[in-house]
């Protein structure tokens, strides 16, 4: 499942593929300019998602830089100690997705809540 971000409004689903979603924020100021202006993860960089449908498996997020996309990351529940899961995400329900770098041994991933 994907869900795409545009700066703190979610628009999904934008296309279903496992448990995966995507997020391109800070989008360009300049009308009709949708440049996401991310060139990389920075720390406790925050993202806000409405989730499409309830997780049944492993999630990952991955976000739209502007030059394609930025790596494939694991998500985290409980504060970062347990990669989330089945039944973590529930349909409707709003999340916030906050980039850690210390977490996955130093790739980085995001905690939701």
């Amino acid at each position: 499942m994907w869900i795409v971000v545009f700066g703190e409004e979610a628009y999904g689903p934008f296309a279903t593929e496992d448990e995966c979603y995507v997020f391109a924020a800070r989008f360009s100021q300049e009308p009709n300019d949708w440049t996401p202006l991310l060139e990389k993860y920075v720390d406790y960089e925050e993202f806000s998602f409405t989730a499409d449908g309830t997780s049944t498996g492993a999630i990952t997020i991955r976000v739209q830089a502007k030059t394609g996309y930025l790596a494939t990351l694991n998500a985290y529940v409980t504060n970062g100690s347990a990669a989330a899961g089945a039944g973590d995400l529930t349909v409707d329900r709003v999340y916030l997705a906050i980039y850690a770098d210390h977490l996955n041994a130093g790739a980085g991933g995001f905690v939701i809540f």
